[in-house]
């Protein structure tokens, strides 16, 4: 499944991008998805994937948001501190600005 994933993953990241909140929540998901079942590949795109989670952490669409936390976490479960520090302080920020913001129910 090599191939597919570096056929996918450009369609994926494009999906975060698209001015649909439906493509962005859908592109979110499957990136959970992608992040929970395709290890231990999955793992070395994480520098093309991340970007994108912390781009749709900003969306003020509540959907878009919790599907781009439940990626942020599945990666971050399967990621070692290494890969993760380069990332750390945008970790952190975004953690706390979301931990302050009004409830996304």
């Amino acid at each position: 499944y090599t191939e597919a994933l570096d056929m996918l993953l450009p369609i994926l990241l494009a999906g975060l991008k698209d001015d649909d909140k439906e493509v962005k929540s859908a592109a979110c998901w499957t990136m959970t998805q992608f992040a929970e079942f395709l290890q231990p590949d999955i793992v070395d795109h994480y520098e093309d994937m991340l970007p994108g989670i912390f781009l749709a952490l900003q969306e003020p669409e509540p959907m878009v948001k919790r599907n781009a936390m439940h990626a942020l976490d599945a990666f971050c479960e399967n990621l070692g501190g290494e890969e993760l520090m380069p990332y750390l302080a945008q970790l952190m920020t975004k953690m706390g600005e979301l931990l302050q913001a009004p409830s996304l129910e």
